[in-house]
């Protein structure tokens, strides 16, 4: 089957998919307004009214514990040095750019942090200069 073929088939089966779909969508119905009583309406009187945004309110929201924060790399590997502690966050590895997040920071090479340069990025890793020392920085996948 050639490559015009199979997309015809494909655009048809598309095609006939949705007229089946729309003859067999259930339609939702509205309600005419006689076939609803008033006495089925809630009552405004039993109702409560929300708190405003106090800044009592906001303070009981924000001391609230919300848990683990989701984004935070649990696994992530870490190295303390005089002068700077490093943490790969992540890597973007790509042979033309690549591209690492140490302290939460995107970093290519030749970049610095904490008198730190990026000399290296590699899948797995990042090579930091730092007072004239190499440091590499693995990163484990959370």
């Amino acid at each position: 089957m050639n490559e015009k073929i199979r997309k015809k088939i494909i655009f048809a089966a598309l095609f006939i998919a949705i007229i089946w779909g729309l003859f067999n969508y259930e339609w939702p119905t509205r309600p005419e307004e006689a076939d609803v009583a008033p006495a089925a309406l809630p009552s405004v009187a039993g109702m409560t009214r929300q708190k405003s945004l106090t800044p009592e309110v906001v303070e009981e929201k924000t001391n609230r514990n919300w848990g683990d924060d989701p984004f935070r790399i649990k696994n992530g590997k870490q190295i303390s040095k005089q002068g700077g502690n490093w943490v790969v966050s992540g890597i973007l590895y790509n042979t033309a750019t690549p591209l690492a997040y140490i302290n939460r920071t995107p970093l290519q090479i030749g970049d610095t942090i904490d008198n730190a340069r990026v000399v290296n990025i590699e899948p797995n890793y990042v090579v930091l200069n730092y007072n004239g020392s190499d440091h590499k920085i693995y990163f484990s996948e959370g």
